[in-house]
């Protein structure tokens, strides 16, 4: 059992009839509460994928814009950057400039990427709490959650990632070293990985719900797994299973994608009006992948949440966030400094974009 907050801004518990699943019951429990929490998880995931298509659409223009330009063979440089023989750059050397400033682009992107997944983790997270509490929390309301505890949750999953990873380091070098490349034994080490993280399994919830820093959430969650450890494991390997359902659709997602555009006749070497219809559907794309991302934050949230609640009876971190707090704090739906950075990349991707030689 955590301890709650102590202080004049105690906030109330969640019911007492709130009741913990089993560790059989757990995953059930959590999927049944995201199907509750549905209407509220699809307009957040609107806002995500929104959110996704400010950090990653001025590549996906400028990627558009260079492939007209050129006039490339897109599936020899995709096969070219997959297997990093570099014989179609060698070939095209012309080409080396413009794939180094989209690397520069898509980089600035995947960091805005993650700040948006860690968002998209607290913003789930309150969505899912407010409605097992019977006390839902409207998006603009998670969402300040999630701004809240910004800082707190990179920096506890900064610890927890960098503890996987020296993990998966040292039983890599032990039996990696010992047997060449192996898919299987890749995805067993994987595993064992992620079931050292068991101790952590409540972070997210300790912080977002039980309003705790990053340490401390660490050191209740362990707490909270010591009481219910077969439950703590079974949401942990949820999460694991999850991650591998996201990478299947993100991959049945691109293949269909392809296969849309293959349909359509889209060309983006075509030039004029005929680059806007691949364009239209590159950035569509993008928007999709950013609400897959926010869904499947959500779901993997749903069963740590259920346990959670619980174990704790405990959601006081959300009175923190919502309108008719005693200071409710200030919104805005991008924060400046995310806004700016947006704004920047879709500035230097225009530079890059009229730097591009003329269409032949």
């Amino acid at each position: 059992m955590t301890d709650p907050p102590t202080g004049e801004e105690q906030a109330p518990r969640a019911p007492q009839t709130f009741e913990l699943p089993g560790a059989r019951r757990v995953v059930g429990a959590g999927i049944q509460l995201a199907i509750a929490s549905a209407a509220d998880i699809r307009r957040a995931s609107i806002y995500i994928g929104l959110l996704a298509l400010g950090a990653f659409g001025p590549a996906v223009v400028y990627v558009i814009a260079a492939i007209d330009r050129f006039d490339m063979d897109v599936a020899a440089v995709v096969n070219d950057l997959a297997t990093g023989d570099g014989l179609y750059f060698y070939q095209h050397p012309e080409l080396v400039g413009p794939l180094l400033f989209l690397e520069g682009l898509a980089g600035i992107g995947v960091l805005l990427l993650f700040a948006i997944s860690i968002d998209a983790q607290a913003i789930g997270v309150g969505l899912l709490a407010g409605h097992a509490t019977d006390r839902p929390l409207r998006l603009p309301e998670a969402v300040s959650r999630a701004r809240q505890v910004f800082w707190r949750m990179l920096g506890a999953s900064l610890l927890v990632g960098l503890y996987s990873a020296v993990i998966q380091f040292f039983l890599g070098v032990l039996f990696g070293g010992l047997n060449g490349s192996n898919p299987a034994l890749d995805f067993l080490i994987a595993v064992v990985a992620t079931l050292a993280t068991v101790p952590f399994a409540y972070l997210a919830t300790g912080i977002v719900l039980g309003d705790v820093g990053a340490i401390e959430a660490l050191r209740r969650s362990t707490r909270l797994v010591r009481a219910r450890p077969w439950v703590a494991v079974v949401v942990v390997l949820f999460t694991l299973a999850t991650s591998a359902i996201e990478t299947f659709a993100l991959g049945a997602g691109l293949d269909l994608v392809a296969r849309v555009g293959e349909f359509l006749g889209l060309d983006a070497t075509a030039g004029g009006a005929a680059v806007i219809m691949p364009l239209v559907v590159s950035l569509a794309a993008v928007t999709a992948f950013g609400s897959l991302l926010f869904t499947i934050a959500a779901l993997v949230a749903a069963p740590q949440v259920a346990a959670f609640l619980g174990l704790t009876f405990y959601s006081g971190g959300l009175e923190r966030a919502r309108a008719d707090a005693p200071r409710p704090p200030a919104f805005r739906w991008v924060t400046r400094p995310m806004l700016a950075t947006m704004l920047a990349l879709a500035g230097v991707a225009v530079l890059g974009i009229l730097s591009l030689p003329a269409a032949a």
